[in-house]
């Protein structure tokens, strides 16, 4: 027996709401994945410390010449 015509609306929108719901997991696993790239990438790490140790060390040295 086919179901009632008064709940298809119904059956839609639980698909659509499980589509959705898979699509914010799969968002969510990228996400997860690329900050965690992000993260364990060394080389950008040691790029980015090297940078912050270069700025610092340009601050003293204008600091030193103002004096």
């Amino acid at each position: 027996m086919a179901p009632s015509s008064d709940y298809r609306w119904l059956q839609v929108a639980g698909a659509v709401t499980l589509l959705l719901a898979v699509l914010v997991v799969v968002l969510a696993v990228q996400r997860h994945a690329e900050d965690r790239r992000k993260r364990d990438d060394i080389g950008a790490r040691a790029a980015e410390i090297m940078n912050r140790i270069e700025a610092e060390a340009a601050r003293i040295e204008r600091e030193a010449a103002k004096e």
